[in-house]
């Protein structure tokens, strides 16, 4: 099985990266929970660490894990 391809554009990364920065966290985890209109929603929050699963996006100081 191949990884999922996820890629981040110059100005997602740069924007990233700038509150990461502000903010003093290392990365942005992004997942998505049962709710919302159309019975999912998507949650952006700032953290320290990874978990075990998680699949990590990098560029230029962007640090994205997918849950």
């Amino acid at each position: 099985m191949s990884e999922p391809s996820i890629t981040l554009s110059e100005r997602a990364a740069k924007r990233i990266a700038e509150i990461l920065q502000a903010e003093h966290a290392a990365l942005m985890r992004v997942s998505v929970e049962g709710g919302g209109c159309s019975g999912f929603q998507y949650r952006f929050d700032l953290v320290q660490e990874t978990a075990p699963d998680d699949l990590l996006v990098e560029r230029d100081g962007a640090r994205v894990i997918i849950d």
